[in-house]
């Protein structure tokens, strides 16, 4: 029994030997402009060097050198209280890094969300939804997956059967505004949604200049056409803060292209 616990010890020495290794050289803690990072980077390479010796050289250097037995008592107090601060650092900084990449993913969704060709001359159009089942939520129901609820979709293409660029622009902006009504839980991803509803106003104006007003207050009184809406609408102008517009065309499709 005890050779075997004396195996399952080595055992565990090794994977943590090399678990530590493999995170110190696979840049676990890459070094950065954060002074942050770089202490804890500084920090996790004395917790392995300490670690390592513990394991595999303490044993031989004991026998060979008695008098380091005193010196190795205030070591491994030391040694011991690095790793209690390592693991606060560590479970402070998970979650932030979780979160951070929350709000990377999310906003990834809000920027590569765009209005298409198919979406501009109707090749996937949503069937009409049942109203209460629909306005029973914030999001509703986007049965064609564009990221614009399906009611408003159907709307814009009713009153605009012959318009195409005036379809792709009110869609723009329709779309832009479920995104801040959907994706929208931080300072980051409201940013990221402001720039796109900047970007599709750009659009309004450029296709209609004239019925500009027109056209936004109609599709914001499309999409925010319910109490829960216009509470949660109002509810992310908490996370506001500044941010300059972004440079490039303001229309998803060059009007152009499109045949009227």
């Amino acid at each position: 029994m005890g050779k075997f616990l004396k195996f399952l010890v080595g055992v565990l020495k090794g994977v943590v030997s090399l678990v530590l290794l493999a995170y110190l050289i696979g840049a676990y803690f890459p070094l950065s402009t954060s002074r942050l990072t770089n202490t804890v980077s500084f920090l996790y390479l004395l917790l392995v060097l300490f670690t390592l010796f513990w394991f595999w050289l303490k044993k031989k250097t004991m026998e060979r050198h008695p008098g380091f037995a005193k010196p190795w008592k205030v070591m491994r107090i030391v040694g011991i209280i690095l790793w209690v601060v390592f693991f606060v650092l560590l479970a402070w900084g998970i979650p932030k890094y979780v979160n951070q990449q929350k709000t990377q993913s999310t906003v990834d969704i809000i920027n590569n969300k765009k209005i298409t060709l198919f979406d501009v001359f109707g090749n996937n159009l949503p069937p009409k939804p049942d109203q209460t089942a629909n306005d029973s939520t914030v999001e509703g129901i986007d049965a064609n997956h564009n990221g614009i609820r399906d009611d408003v979709e159907l709307a814009i293409f009713a009153q605009y059967p012959n318009s195409a660029k005036i379809r792709a622009a009110e869609l723009q902006y329709a779309q832009a505004l479920q995104l801040e009504l959907t994706q929208v839980y931080n300072s980051e991803t409201l940013v990221a949604t402001l720039k796109k509803e900047d970007l599709a106003y750009g659009c309004l104006a450029d296709i209609d200049y004239d019925k500009l007003d027109n056209h936004k207050n109609e599709i914001r009184s499309l999409v925010i056409n319910t109490d829960l809406r216009r509470k949660k609408f109002n509810d992310i102008y908490n996370y506001m803060t500044g941010y300059g517009l972004d440079n490039g065309p303001n229309c998803n499709i060059d009007s152009s292209t499109l045949p009227n």
